[in-house]
């Protein structure tokens, strides 16, 4: 799982707040992101809420893991 930390680093290194000069890849992690959350959202409803960063955080790490599984890597 350090192979996922440095991703996630790498990927979040140099994030825009302004909307006018974001990247390609904050576009698609943004995208990601809200695509999650919506489906956590849609399940939970407005009472869940605050379960949706713990539960993001739960599929991501699963669906690495499926991911080097897949892959054959040894743990």
């Amino acid at each position: 799982m350090a192979a996922l930390v440095i991703i996630s680093i790498l990927l979040t290194r140099n994030l825009q707040v302004e909307p006018e000069n974001i990247s390609k890849r904050q576009l698609a992690l943004e995208t990601v992101i809200g695509v999650i959350q919506d489906f956590f959202k849609d399940i939970l409803g407005e009472k869940g809420k605050m379960y949706i960063p713990y539960l993001m955080s739960v599929a991501i790490y699963i669906g690495v893991a499926i991911l080097i599984g897949i892959l054959g890597f040894k743990p």
